[in-house]
């Protein structure tokens, strides 16, 4: 099973040796809200959004994100023995909505998570529940 999986690209110490996949632009966002539901991590009580990982793979995540919000300043850092990448509020927001909106695959507790930020949020219009 190992040697199938490693065909796939999926090897030992995956967060250690991971590639950013090449996805067709129609699903980049589904690409990467399966990223953030694996690596992701929405904080518990603000609005902040930070992925973890391969080098890679939180840079071109940076890469994604700042073709939807050109002005974030946020940059790819070291976190102990991995890289990460954290966006708040307004950029957060922007991300749930491309990453979420009319989802039908996802980790049920992230996107819980994601819909319970944007129920708080009113300044980004109202949010219809799932």
């Amino acid at each position: 099973m190992a040697a199938d999986l490693a065909t796939h690209g999926i090897l030992p110490r995956k967060t250690f040796s991971t590639k950013p996949a090449l996805v067709d632009p129609n699903l980049v966002q589904h690409y990467w809200r399966g990223v953030i539901d694996g690596d992701g991590n929405f904080s518990k009580d603000g609005y902040d959004l930070k992925l973890c990982g391969d080098y890679e793979v939180v840079f071109a995540f940076q890469v994604f994100t700042l073709s939807l919000c050109p002005e974030v300043r946020a940059k790819v850092y070291k976190d102990e023995n991995i890289f990460a990448f954290a966006v708040s509020k307004k950029t957060t927001i922007c991300l749930i909505k491309t990453l979420y909106d009319n989802a039908t695959v996802f980790l049920d507790r992230k996107f819980a998570r994601a819909q319970q930020i944007l129920r708080r949020d009113t300044s980004f219009g109202p949010v219809e529940e799932a």
